[in-house]
């Protein structure tokens, strides 16, 4: 119950900066800043997956306590592979936006047992009818 409670917090705290990051002028920018903001809230899931490691896991006594917070760790890393893969299938519409989300799968090891053919092909198509 606490880890389904958890990982509806944490979504929804993604899904806010994403909103708020989104408020842009054009269409144009308010996907580069929705990618930005997809790929910040990404780095800052990771954080805290990583600050969860070393405050709770690492410091748990007794099976557990040890069982409980390597559960709410599991949470916390299932809702940052969720950013990943969210940012990751954003669809984007310029060379500047493809090169960023692609410097971040990288960044991220992605391409590791997942097939992005498709999803960085859509990106591309659009980018190439963009500049038609």
């Amino acid at each position: 119950m606490v880890a389904a409670n958890l990982q509806r917090s944490l979504t929804s705290s993604a899904t806010h900066a994403v909103v708020v990051a989104a408020g842009a002028n054009s269409q144009s920018d308010a996907a580069e800043r929705t990618l930005t903001a997809l790929i910040d809230t990404a780095h800052m899931l990771n954080d805290r997956v990583d600050r969860h490691q070393r405050e709770v896991v690492d410091l748990a006594s007794g099976q557990a306590a040890v069982r409980a917070a390597v559960a709410e760790n599991n949470v916390l890393g299932n809702v940052w592979v969720d950013a990943l893969d969210e940012a990751a299938h954003h669809p984007v519409s310029t060379a500047a936006d493809l090169r960023l989300k692609l410097a971040f799968m990288l960044e991220n090891q992605m391409g590791d047992g997942r097939d992005w053919l498709e999803t960085i092909s859509k990106d591309v198509t659009r980018i190439v009818e963009a500049r038609a």
